[in-house]
C-alpha cells in the first residue's frame, strides 16, 4: 500500500471527522482551568518527601518492635523464669519429704521460653527417681509402686521439642522421652539399672 493510499485510508476512518468545533469561549475556560491549577513548589515537594520519610519510621519503628516482641516470647530473663518456676512448683506434684530448690540462674542472662518448665521436670524427674531408689533398697514395694506412678505422671507432662525447632524452644528430644519410657518399664519390674544410672549423672 502507497502513503497515499495509507493516508487517504486514515482520513476516511478519523474519527476527530464527526466532533464539532470548539468555541472560543469553550478554549478560553479550558486554558483558564489550567492556569488556576497550581503548581507543586518545592516546599510542597519537600513537605511530601518528609511526610514519606516519616511513614517510613514509623513503618521501621513498628517493624522493630514487631521483632522485639517474638524476641521476647522466644527469650525469658531470670525474672521470668523464676516466676515461671513458681508457677510449675505448683502444678507438678513431689514425692513425700521432697522439696523444690531455686533455680540457680544467671542474672543477667537470658533463657528459653520453657526453661522454668524443663527445671521443674528436672527437678520432679530427680525426686521420683530418688524416691522409687529408696524404697528399692528398701524392698518397700508399695512405695516403689507410688514412685512410679509419680513419675508417670511427670512423664506425661514433658513436652517434645519440635521438629527443626532451635534449642532455645524446649521440650525433649524423642530419644530421651524413650529413655523415660524404658525407666518406666524398669521400675514397673523392679529393675533399678536406669534409675541407678540417671541418678548419678544427672541429680547427686
Amino acid at each position: 500500500m502507497s502513503v497515499e493510499s495509507s493516508i487517504a485510508l486514515l482520513r476516511v476512518h478519523d474519527s476527530a471527522q464527526q466532533l464539532s468545533d470548539v468555541s472560543f469561549e469553550d478554549r478560553e475556560r479550558v486554558r483558564a482551568q489550567i492556569l488556576a491549577t497550581p503548581v507543586m513548589h518545592a516546599r510542597r515537594r519537600a513537605r511530601r518527601r518528609l511526610v514519606v520519610a516519616l511513614a517510613a519510621g514509623v513503618a521501621a519503628l513498628l517493624f522493630a518492635a514487631a521483632g522485639w516482641a517474638v524476641y521476647e516470647s522466644v527469650f525469658h530473663s531470670s525474672a521470668q523464669v523464676r516466676d515461671d518456676f513458681q508457677a510449675w512448683a505448683e502444678r507438678i506434684e513431689l514425692p513425700p519429704g521432697a522439696q523444690w530448690h531455686e533455680p540457680n540462674l544467671d542474672g543477667q542472662g537470658l533463657y528459653g521460653g520453657r526453661a522454668a518448665e524443663m527445671i521443674a521436670l528436672g527437678q520432679a524427674t530427680c525426686a521420683w527417681f530418688s524416691y522409687w531408689d529408696d524404697a528399692h533398697n528398701a524392698r518397700a514395694t508399695g512405695r516403689m509402686r507410688d514412685a512410679a506412678a509419680g513419675f508417670v505422671q511427670v512423664r506425661a507432662a514433658m513436652p517434645l521439642h519440635p521438629n527443626g525447632a532451635n534449642e532455645e524452644a524446649g521440650g525433649y528430644a524423642p530419644q530421651a522421652l524413650s529413655y523415660y519410657d524404658r525407666v518406666i518399664e524398669q521400675q514397673g519390674r523392679g529393675v533399678s539399672q536406669l534409675t541407678e544410672q540417671y541418678l548419678r549423672a544427672n541429680c547427686r
